[in-house]
């Protein structure tokens, strides 16, 4: 048959000539005579079929194939006149075949297109409407692929709301349709859910309103000249004590630039000691950052130094380390500070070696601070033995660099407390677990006494290694041969504290003798070395820590003297020693008090706790005796 719209059947139609395809002239095979349907029949299965089409299709209302369908339609409907006006001739020639043709129409109304009632004038009169109408429509673009594609509406744009496409001129060129002159222009279509969707989500700007805290200086709480003074004396007093950083790499400027909040957070640890009348100041900004870390989820290894500071020189009442400790613990090991390294590569610098070492440092402070935490709240420590933690024992010798290749004391103050921590935590499991099982609380005295003596070696062997380490630093002093001295003591009077509860929970009448001896020793050391660390000049600035172990120091001291079992196997005049022990530790904390900015003296408080401990227990002593 010839293409529709071609008058003489020799040239291109107009939907041809739009789309810019050959005429290609098809002429069907005539049919059998048999199999030749008539004209009629042919007409109404065509017409029956274009209807069910339509009206599927205008019912459903698919947007995806309305582009498709009607111009499809469209061409069917072309052929359907053509065939009509060519039938309709046809009929008026050979008017015999009216009543062969009538005979079809039950058959028709059975295919559901119902009776017809075309007549070759109505017939002839509606293609000429149409084609009419047809010729004076506006030529319509041809649609690509691409624009039909572009026109879904799909269920994630109604949930993902994407952001709309990007502008032409983003687009790479191509040559397929849509680039060609007559084509539609290209458009950032939308579908309809997009178009009743909400709009898009304004950026985020946090709980401070886009506003970041200062530091004390942009603060103008402080100004510059007191920054430098300040770190000064920050390393020379307060860091021996938390040994957390290095002077050689931690600057006022280097922490300023890095991390405002570590720069605000040992200013206020300053400012306590120092600047009192900035302190209140200071720490109100410290508090906002540790707010804003926590809302941004600001995560760096200066993040965790600064929620660390922040749990040292707390106030009395602050009861925020557990949770600044735990979120300080996640935090380095989604950083992967405990990354194990080793000596320093041959490529490393100078300012690369002493970053990894703070990074590493910081994570071997937080181990130690997390099991100390774990022993005196008996709860479940956060960070476990990894290899760099099983590796730390020569981590202070790895970090040996200069000429000199000298060892910081500071270093062997931090491996030296991983082994301690490591050696405690696994004996408070052993104890803990005894304690917690439902039959007796321990086996026999046998294996009480005999893992208490266990430990008690292994202590003494610790100090005597770390007091070596200790002796080969030239820059070391008798403060860190204290200090060390002093938490290994602590660790010690803690562990045997273990067999006097078992004494008690046994109801033996005589407690385990070497567990007495270890826990008078080791508390009346500690409260010496409390003395002696008056003397030096430093106890006002210990941390938080330091205090709760003096007071369980001289709690233990004083249960010793309570039990009659107990105080027979102990020396001639203990008790006076005692009361004498707990009231020079008393008059030291008495002497460093008065000297920092905090809203309740700790000190002094922590002198009068421990003078009503002692005047107490004397009130005891002679109430007994009469």
């Amino acid at each position: 048959m010839k293409c529709v719209g071609a008058e003489d059947g020799t040239q291109r139609c107009q939907r041809c000539q739009r789309a810019g395809v050959e005429y290609v002239l098809f002429v069907p095979q005539p049919l059998s005579s048999s199999l030749t349907p008539t004209p009629d029949a042919s007409l109404r299965s065509i017409a029956a079929a274009a209807s069910l089409a339509q009206s599927w299709f205008t019912f459903h209302r698919f947007p995806l194939l309305e582009l498709i369908t009607s111009k499809r339609l469209s061409e069917a409907s072309k052929m359907l006149r053509r065939l009509e006006k060519s039938l309709n001739n046809a009929k008026a020639k050979q008017p015999s075949n009216a009543q062969s043709s009538s005979s079809t129409a039950p058959a028709s109304q059975e295919d559901g297109a119902g009776p017809s009632n075309f007549s070759p004038s109505a017939a002839q009169q509606y293609d000429e409407e149409m084609e009419e109408e047809e010729d004076d429509r506006p030529e319509e673009p041809i649609y690509p692929e691409k624009v039909i594609r572009s026109s879904r509406s799909s269920f994630l744009d109604v949930v993902m709301n994407p952001v709309p496409a990007a502008a032409d001129h983003d687009r790479p060129h191509s040559d397929s349709s849509a680039d060609r002159p007559h084509s539609a222009p290209k458009s950032a279509s939308q579908s309809p859910s997009r178009l009743q969707s909400s709009p898009q989500p304004r950026p985020y700007i946090g709980l401070f309103g886009g506003n970041v805290p200062k530091d004390p200086v942009a603060a103008g709480i402080l100004s510059e000249s007191d920054v430098e003074p300040l770190f000064d004396i920050f390393f020379l007093r307060l860091n021996p004590f938390i040994n957390l950083f290095d002077p050689s790499l931690h600057s006022p400027a280097y922490v300023r630039r890095h991390s405002p909040f570590l720069f605000t957070a040992i200013l206020m640890a300053c400012c306590k000691f120092f600047h009192s009348s900035q302190y209140t100041a200071v720490r109100r900004l410290a508090e906002d950052w540790c707010v804003y870390a926590f809302a941004e989820g600001t995560e760096s290894v200066e993040t965790v130094q600064a929620l660390a500071c922040m749990t040292y020189w707390k106030e009395p009442a602050d009861r925020r380390t557990w949770s600044y400790i735990g979120m300080a613990c996640r935090m380095a090991v989604n950083l992967r500070l405990n990354k194990y390294v080793g000596r320093r590569q041959p490529h490393e610098s100078n300012v690369a070696f002493l970053e990894r070492r703070n990074r590493e440092r910081t994570y071997l402070v937080l181990f130690v601070h997390d099991r100390s935490l774990s022993m005196q709240t008996g709860k479940q420590w956060m960070l476990h033995e990894d290899e760099f933690v099983r590796n730390a024992g020569t981590w202070h010798e790895d970090g040996c660099m200069g000429a000199r290749s000298e060892v910081r004391p500071e270093d062997v103050v931090v491996a030296a407390f991983v082994q301690l921590r490591l050696m405690g935590s696994k004996a408070t499991d052993v104890f803990f677990s005894r304690t917690n099982t439902h039959s007796s609380p321990y086996s026999s005295d046998a294996s009480v006494d005999h893992d208490l003596h266990t430990f008690n070696l292994s202590l003494d062997e610790w100090l005597k290694t770390w007091e070596a380490q200790m002796r080969l630093c030239s820059s070391a002093g008798n403060f860190h041969s204290a200090f060390i001295q002093f938490f290994q003591s602590h660790v010690r009077l803690f562990l045997n504290t273990f067999g006097l509860n078992s004494a008690s929970l046994e109801g033996r009448a005589m407690p385990n003798s070497e567990a007495v001896r270890q826990c008078y020793h080791s508390a009346s050391t500690n409260l010496r070395i409390i003395s002696e660390f008056a003397k030096l000049h430093v106890l006002q600035y210990c941390q938080e820590s330091v205090t709760v172990m003096t007071a369980y120091a001289a709690l233990v001291l004083l249960r010793l003297l309570r039990g009659p079992s107990v105080i027979t196997q102990l020396a001639d005049g203990a008790t006076e020693d005692i009361h004498r022990i707990i009231n020079d530790a008393a008059d030291a904390y008495q002497l460093a008090g008065h000297l920092t900015g905090s809203e309740s003296d700790c000190a002094a408080y922590h002198s009068r706790f421990l003078r009503r401990l002692a005047g107490r227990d004397t009130a005891f002593v002679r109430t007994r005796s009469i």
